[in-house]
């Protein structure tokens, strides 16, 4: 008798399984529309206070330093 409880059991969380399955998931994209967080722009923070000159600046100013041939320039000198 538990043999027949234990596979009516495992039938019915298969069924249960199959239909959780076939939900559909919640869209955050419609068709020209974008539904999710916006972002902020990179420069509008305490360091550069929304300045996006200052924060050109600093960018190129750190990237100056990752070019191999400024770096290689310079140490030639």
């Amino acid at each position: 008798m538990t043999a027949k409880k234990l596979i009516t059991a495992g039938g019915v969380s298969i069924v249960f399984l199959f239909i959780a399955g076939c939900t559909d998931k919640p869209v955050l994209y419609k068709q020209g529309e974008y539904q999710g967080k916006l972002d902020s722009q990179p420069w509008s923070n305490a360091q550069f206070k929304g300045e996006r000159v200052e924060w050109e600046k600093a960018l190129k100013a750190r990237s100056q330093g990752q070019d191999e041939y400024s770096r290689a320039a310079t140490s030639a000198n």
